[in-house]
C-alpha cells in the first residue's frame, strides 16, 4: 500500500444503526470526493448485504473480524477492537496514518492499535457526550461514575492529535475540560456540526388530516433512566390527551423489557394510546418520522439531539428541550423558528416541566398543518445555510496534510515531481505535488457551483503557477504521471456531475431558437441561469432587424410571450415581463490578431439625459441577451424600459450597398465617456475597459437596487458625502460627485474597493484593483488623488446590515419608533445601516458610544454581533467630530417588553392578533395585513393604544391568545411606567366581547368545521371562495364585518351558520355577545 490509509473504528457501517456510523460514512464520501487517492478502511464488528454494498459504492473497504467456526463466543463486542485486535483484525492496511474512533465507542480502541500496530499515525477522536450532564439522569451508580467517564476521556483525548466536538455545547465544555492536559501536549480541537443523512434530507413530511395525531419519541432507553425525558412526554401527552386524540410512538424501547412498563405505569389518561417499537434501521426511523404529526425529544440533557436534526430534515414539525445542543444549533443558524424550542427544567419541577412541554404540543396539533408549514421552512432555511461545510472542510484538511507530508516523507517513491524530497515533511518542498492540491480546490463542488469564488480560485491558481513552474521537475515519474491522470479524470467527472445533471435546457433552447428566428438572430448558444444567450447575424440587413425588434420592445413582448408562465404571474403578480439587456462582444476568431480575449461591453442606459452619437454598424459582431424576469410597471410598452438602441429612420430600408448608421444613446457625464468608449472598440474590433467611466457602467450593471442603498449608506457614514445629496442620487452621479471631491479618481480607487468589499463583490473588487494599477501607472498626463479608506465603523455598520433579514429590519425601525429614537417618516423599507446614520445624526449613537446599538443586537437575537460592536468602540481611534451632547441611549423597558412578546408570538397567533385589532377598528386590515407583531405593536403606541404605564390592552390581547405567562412581565412593566400624565393621556382600552367571539369560534373549530364554513358562505354567496380559500374563520368575520353582513348588535349570519354546524353552544355565546351590545348601544 502506497498511500497514506485511513481507519474508521465503528460497531457497523452505514445505515443499520444511525449514530456514528452514519456519520462516519457522510465523511467517508466527502473524503473520497475531495481527496480520491486516499485508501479508506473501516474496521467493524458486523456487516449485512446493504452495509457490504454501501461501502463498495463509498470507496471503502470493510475489516471484518476474524471468528474461528471453534469459538463459541461469537457475540459481536467492543472488546474485539479494544482488546483482540492482532487476532481479531489481523490483517490492518501496513499504511494507517490516521484512526478515527469516538467516544463511548471504539475511542479507546483507536488509541490502542496506535500505541500497539501504528505508532506513526494520528487518532482523531470524534466527541459527543458530557457525562457531566447526562450520567445524573440515568441512575445512581452511572451518576457515581460521573468524574471517571469524564476522566476516561480527557485520557483518550490526550493521545489524540486532532478532537472534533459534536455542537456548541459539548465543543465549549471540552474547550475548558483540555485545559487540564498540557498546552504543548493538547489535541486540535474543532466544532463539529453533523449532516443529516441523505435518508432524511431526500424525504419531504406531507401533513394529512386524520382523526388520530401520531406523535413520536425516539432514543435507546435502558433502565429507569430519566435522560431522555420519557416520563414528561408520556406526562405532557396524558393532559394533551384529555383534549385530543392522540397517539405516543416510542422508538428504542422493546415492548417486553421493564422500561416499557415503567413508561405505561406513568401513563394518567386511558385516552392516550402508547405503542413501542425496538430501535431500527434509518429506513425504518425515517418511515415512522413521515407517519407522525409530531416528532418530541424532551430530554433533560442532550449534548446533541441527532434524531431531532433528522426529523428537521424531513419537515416534519418538531419540539426540542433547550438543554439540547440542537436548540443552540437552531437559535445559530435558524433563529426565527425558536418557537420549537421548549423549556424543559421549569423552576426544576417535573410536574411543571410536563405541563408546560403539554401546552406547547397542544398548540401544534391544535394547528397542525400550519406547522408542517413552519416545518418545511425550517427545513429549508437550515439546510440552505449549509452550516457543516466549515466543519467538513476542517475535517478533510486534517488529511489533507497528513497525506500530503506522508507523500513527500516517502522516500521520493511518492513525489510527483519525480525528485525524491527525501525526508522533507513539507508540501513546499514539493511543487509539482503542491499545484495539483492547489488545482484540486478549482474542482470543489462548492467552488464550481459558484462563478466569482471559481474565477478566484483560477486567478490564484494561475499566479501561483506562474512563480513556481520554473523550480519544477520537468521530467515526471511514471507513478506521478498516472496520478494526474487520474486526478484529471476524476475533476473532469466532478464538473459532469456538478453542472450537468439534471439540467433540461432543451425545452428553453427550442422556444428561445424559435423567439430569435422572428429577428434574423441565430441562437449559438444557451447558459441556464439569467439566461445568458449568444447570437450570430448573417449580415448586416439581420443585424439591423434584430435591433429594431430590440428598439421597439418587440423582443422583450415576444420572449415574455414564450417564457413567462401563468405559473410565474400569478407568483409575482401581473407586472412580470423579460427584460433584456444587450451585451456586444467581439467575435475573436474573426479578429484580425487572434486575440483569445472575450470581451463585453453592456448597453443597458441609466435614467440620465442621453446624447447621441453616431457610429457605423458592422456586422461581424456576436451579441449576448441577458434575459431576466422583471415586475416593474411598464409605462406604455416595453421599450421604455429596455430600450438602448435605436436606429435611424433611414435604417428600416433595406440597402445592401452599403451600411446605414446606427445611433446609440448614451446618457450624459460620466456614462458618456464609456459609451464612446464602446463605438471606437466595435470599429477597431477590440473592446476594453480603458477608462474608469466604463468601470463605472459595469458596476451600475452589477450592483442590485439594495446594494446601491447599502452604497449610499457607506458614504453618508463617514461623512464622504451628505444624505441629502445621496438619497436619490443614481449610482453615475454618486460616482461624479466622489471624482469632485477627490475621493476617488486616477490610480486611486481604493475607497471604491472598500465599498464592494463590504458589499461581498469580490469580483468586483479584483476588477477594481487590476484597473486602479494599469490607471496609476498609466503615462497618460493626470494628478492622483489623495487615497480614501472605508472606516471601521461603516463596515462594522454594513457588518451587521447584512445579518439583518427583511422583517428583522422592519422590526428595528418598529423597535426604535416604539422609544421615538425615530420618526414615523423614516421609511418602512429604509435598511438598518440607513437607520444607524439616522440615530448618529439625531445624537443616538457617537464615537465610543454604541450603548443603544448594544441594545438593538441583544434584544434583536444578534448576540453574535455582540463582540464585535464592543471591540470597535474600546478599539476606535476615529477623528470624526461628533456633539459633545452624546450621551448614552437606552432601549426602554417597555420596548424590551416588546421584542420578548414578538419572540414568543407564533405565526399563528399573529394572524390571530391582527384579526383581534382590525374586528375592534384598533388598526386596519390593510396596516395589519402583512405587519410583524413588533411593528403591529408599534402602530398601537402611535395610535395610542397603548402606551408607557397603560398597557391593558395589551394584556387583554395576551390572555385572550392564551399567553398568560407573559402577562405578570407586562403588568410589572406597565406599574414601573405609571405616571398621573400618561394614565391621563391614554384611555384604557381592552377587547370587545365580539373579539373574543370571533376567537374563540376559530379555537373550537376543526379543519372539517372551516371547510363547511367557506362552503356555506359560498354557496350563499355571502363572500367569494377566492377571497376565502386560505382565510381563518376570525379573518372571515371580518370580511363579512367590512361588508356589512355581520356587525356589532348583528351576529344573526353567524348564529345562523353555528347552528348549521351544529355548534350550539357557540351559537348561543353569539346571542348573548348580541344582546350585550344592543344593550350597551341603547
Amino acid at each position: 500500500m502506497d498511500n497514506p490509509a485511513v481507519l474508521l473504528l465503528s460497531e457497523v457501517y452505514g445505515a443499520l444503526r444511525g449514530g456514528f456510523s452514519t456519520i462516519y460514512r457522510r465523511l467517508a464520501a466527502v473524503l473520497r470526493e475531495r481527496e480520491p487517492d486516499i485508501p479508506l478502511f473501516s474496521a467493524i464488528l458486523e456487516a449485512t448485504e446493504d452495509d457490504e454494498e454501501n461501502a463498495k459504492h463509498d470507496g471503502v473497504e470493510l475489516l471484518l473480524p476474524k471468528v474461528d467456526p471453534g469459538d463459541e463466543r461469537t457475540a459481536p463486542s467492543l472488546h474485539w477492537l479494544t482488546f483482540d485486535h492482532r487476532v481479531k483484525y489481523p490483517h490492518l492496511p501496513p499504511n494507517v496514518k490516521t484512526i478515527v474512533g469516538h467516544t463511548d465507542g471504539t475511542s479507546r480502541a483507536a488509541c490502542g492499535i496506535k500505541k500497539d500496530r501504528c505508532p506513526e499515525a494520528t487518532v482523531v477522536l470524534f466527541i459527543d457526550d458530557i457525562p457531566e450532564e447526562t450520567e445524573q439522569y440515568k441512575g445512581d451508580e452511572e451518576a457515581m461514575g460521573i468524574g471517571k467517564k469524564e476522566d476516561s476521556i480527557l485520557e483518550d483525548a490526550h493521545q489524540a492529535g486532532i478532537v472534533l466536538s459534536f455542537g456548541d455545547r459539548v465543543f465549549n465544555h471540552f474547550k475548558n475540560q483540555f485545559r487540564a492536559i498540557p498546552a504543548n501536549k493538547r489535541p486540535q480541537h474543532i466544532l463539529f456540526y453533523p449532516r443529516p443523512s441523505k435518508t432524511f434530507e431526500n424525504a419531504d413530511a406531507e401533513y394529512i388530516d386524520t382523526e388520530t395525531m401520531v406523535v413520536l419519541c425516539i432514543g435507546v432507553v435502558t433502565g429507569v433512566e430519566k435522560l431522555k425525558g420519557l416520563d414528561l412526554a408520556v406526562e405532557a401527552l396524558s393532559i394533551v390527551a384529555a383534549k385530543i386524540p392522540v397517539k405516543l410512538r416510542v422508538r428504542g424501547v422493546d415492548k417486553d423489557d421493564q422500561v416499557s412498563k415503567a413508561i405505561l405505569k406513568l401513563c394518567k389518561s386511558a385516552n392516550l394510546q402508547i405503542s413501542f417499537l425496538p430501535y431500527g434501521t434509518q429506513k425504518d426511523i425515517c418511515k415512522d418520522m413521515l407517519q407522525s404529526h409530531l416528532v418530541l425529544m424532551p430530554s433533560r440533557a442532550e449534548p446533541f439531539g441527532f434524531v431531532g436534526l433528522e426529523a428537521i430534515a424531513v419537515g416534519v414539525p418538531v419540539l426540542v428541550s433547550d438543554k439540547s445542543g440542537l436548540a443552540d444549533l437552531i437559535n445559530k443558524f435558524a433563529p426565527r423558528y425558536h418557537n420549537c424550542i421548549v423549556k424543559t427544567d421549569v423552576h426544576g419541577y417535573d410536574q411543571m416541566s410536563a405541563a408546560h412541554w403539554a401546552a406547547c404540543i397542544e398548540k401544534v396539533l391544535d394547528h397542525c398543518k400550519a406547522e408542517f408549514e413552519t416545518a418545511a421552512s425550517l427545513k429549508k432555511e437550515l439546510l440552505s445555510t449549509r452550516y457543516w461545510e466549515d466543519s467538513e472542510r476542517q475535517f478533510i484538511e486534517v488529511f489533507k496534510r497528513k497525506v500530503s507530508s506522508a507523500r513527500c516523507e516517502d522516500n521520493g517513491t511518492e513525489d510527483i515531481g519525480g525528485t525524491g524530497s527525501r525526508g522533507s515533511s513539507s508540501d513546499d518542498e514539493c511543487p509539482n505535488y503542491r499545484m495539483l492540491r492547489i488545482s484540486d480546490e478549482i474542482f470543489d463542488e462548492e467552488v464550481l457551483k459558484n462563478p466569482e469564488k471559481f474565477e478566484s480560485k483560477l486567478s490564484y491558481f494561475e499566479t501561483h503557477f506562474d512563480i513556481v513552474y520554473p523550480h519544477f521537475n520537468k521530467t515526471l515519474s511514471s507513478k506521478a504521471k498516472l496520478r494526474v491522470k487520474r486526478k484529471v479524470g476524476h475533476q473532469i467527472k466532478r464538473v459532469d456531475r456538478v453542472l450537468f445533471s439534471g439540467k433540461e435546457l432543451k425545452p428553453k433552447y427550442d422556444k428561445l431558437v424559435e423567439c430569435f428566428a422572428k429577428f434574423r438572430a441565430i441562437l449559438k448558444k444557451i447558459e441556464d441561469g439569467c439566461v445568458l444567450c449568444t447570437l450570430e447575424f448573417e449580415d448586416a440587413v439581420a443585424l439591423r432587424s434584430f435591433l429594431i425588434g430590440y428598439r421597439d420592445g418587440e423582443l422583450s413582448e415576444t420572449l415574455t410571450q414564450e417564457l413567462i408562465t401563468e405559473e410565474m404571474q400569478q407568483e409575482e403578480g401581473p407586472g412580470l415581463f423579460v427584460h433584456v439587456t444587450l451585451l456586444v462582444a467581439t467575435d475573436t476568431a474573426m479578429s484580425d490578431d487572434g486575440g483569445s480575449e472575450h470581451e463585453e461591453m453592456d448597453c443597458t442606459p441609466g435614467d440620465d439625459a442621453m446624447q447621441e452619437t453616431m457610429v457605423t454598424g458592422t456586422p461581424d459582431r456576436r451579441m449576448h441577451h441577458t434575459i431576466r424576469p422583471s415586475s416593474r410597471k411598464r409605462p406604455g410598452h416595453v421599450a421604455a424600459d429596455v430600450d438602448t438602441i435605436k436606429t435611424d429612420k433611414g435604417l428600416e430600408k433595406e440597402d445592401n450597398s452599403a451600411e446605414p448608421p446606427i445611433k446609440i444613446r448614451a446618457p450624459a457625464d460620466l456614462f458618456t465617456e464609456a459609451h464612446a468608449e464602446m463605438i471606437k472598440s466595435m470599429e477597431t474590433g477590440k473592446l476594453t475597459w480603458a477608462t474608469r467611466a466604463g468601470l463605472y457602467m459595469k458596476i451600475n450593471e452589477d450592483l442590485s437596487e439594495k446594494d446601491v442603498r447599502s452604497l449610499r449608506a457607506i458614504l453618508v457614514t463617514d461623512g464622504h458625502l451628505a444624505r441629502g445629496k445621496v438619497e436619490k442620487a443614481t449610482l453615475s452621479e454618486i460616482f461624479n460627485m466622489l471624482e469632485e471631491g477627490n475621493k476617488i479618481g486616477k490610480g486611486n480607487l481604493v475607497l471604491l474597493a472598500d465599498m464592494l468589499k463590504a458589499l461581498g463583490k469580490e469580483k468586483l473588487v479584483q476588477e477594481v484593483e487590476e484597473f486602479a494599477l494599469r490607471d496609476e501607472t498609466d503615462g497618460d498626463a493626470g494628478i492622483l488623488t489623495p487615497k480614501v479608506q472605508l472606516s471601521a465603523r461603516a463596515k462594522l455598520y454594513m457588518s451587521i446590515d447584512q445579518e439583518f433579514l427583511d422583517d428583522e429590519s422592519r422590526d428595528l425601525r418598529a423597535l426604535l419608533l416604539i422609544d421615538g429614537h425615530l420618526s414615523k417618516e423614516v421609511p418602512r423599507s429604509a435598511t438598518p445601516h440607513e437607520i444607524f446614520n439616522i440615530l448618529e445624526a439625531n445624537n443616538k449613537l457617537g464615537e465610543r458610544n454604541l450603548t443603544l446599538l448594544l441594545d438593538i443586537l441583544y434584544w434583536s437575537g444578534k448576540t453574535d454581533l455582540l463582540s464585535e460592536v464592543e471591540e470597535f468602540a474600546n478599539n476606535s481611534d476615529e477623528t470624526r467630530d461628533y456633539p459633545t451632547t452624546t450621551s448614552e441611549v437606552h432601549l426602554s423597558d417597555r420596548a424590551k417588553l416588546y421584542m420578548n412578546i414578538s419572540h414568543e408570538i407564533t405565526y399563528e397567533d399573529t394572524r390571530r392578533l391582527r384579526a383581534l385589532l382590525v374586528t375592534d377598528g384598533h388598526l386596519t386590515k390593510e396596516a395589519a395585513e402583512f405587519a410583524t407583531p413588533l411593528e403591529i405593536l408599534s402602530m398601537l403606541e402611535m395610535g395610542m393604544k397603548i402606551g408607557e404605564g397603560n398597557l391593558e390592552l395589551l394584556v387583554d390581547i395576551l390572555n385572550t391568545l392564551i399567553m398568560q405567562d407573559i402577562v405578570p412581565e407586562v403588568e410589572k412593566v406597565a406599574n414601573s411606567g405609571k405616571t398621573e400624565g400618561n394614565l391621563a393621556s391614554i384611555p384604557k382600552r381592552h377587547v370587545s366581547a365580539r373579539a373574543k367571539l370571533y376567537l374563540n369560534v376559530e379555537n373550537e373549530f376543526t379543519e372539517d368545521d372551516n371547510r363547511k364554513l367557506r362552503a356555506y358562505l359560498t354557496t350563499g354567496g355571502h363572500l367569494g371562495d377566492a377571497n376565502i380559500k386560505y382565510a381563518t374563520p376570525h379573518e372571515i368575520f371580518n370580511m363579512l364585518e367590512a361588508d356589512n353582513k355581520i356587525g356589532e348588535g348583528n351576529l344573526t349570519l353567524l348564529k345562523d351558520m353555528l347552528k348549521a354546524l351544529g355548534k350550539a353552544e357557540l351559537a348561543q355565546e353569539a346571542e348573548d355577545v348580541e344582546k350585550s351590545e344592543e344593550t350597551t348601544s341603547t
